[in-house]
């Protein structure tokens, strides 16, 4: 619930984690295709995944910052062995 009552819809920050709401106010997890980009929520507890490589099921996905699975993106792995991702 937001302040005053009203049922949450949508991305809400909560302690400093982002949540993702359906239209009915329940907490979503896993895969989230919000406009034309894709999330991921934990499982455990509904924050979303952002600015790190996450294996879900068999395969690796990266997300930047604002939680966007990168569909394109370049690695680099500098001299110190250390990945970068350039979107």
């Amino acid at each position: 619930m937001k302040p005053g009552g009203y049922m949450a819809i949508g991305w809400h920050k909560i302690g400093g984690k982002w949540y993702f709401f359906n239209d009915v106010g329940e907490m979503k997890t896993g895969w989230i295709r919000y406009f034309d980009k894709w999330y991921y929520c934990n499982e455990s507890n509904g924050d979303m995944v952002s600015k790190e490589v996450r294996k879900i099921g068999d395969a690796y996905y990266y997300f930047n910052e604002n939680g966007e699975m990168l569909e394109k993106a370049s690695v680099r792995v500098d001299e110190s062995g250390a990945i970068h991702f350039e979107e």
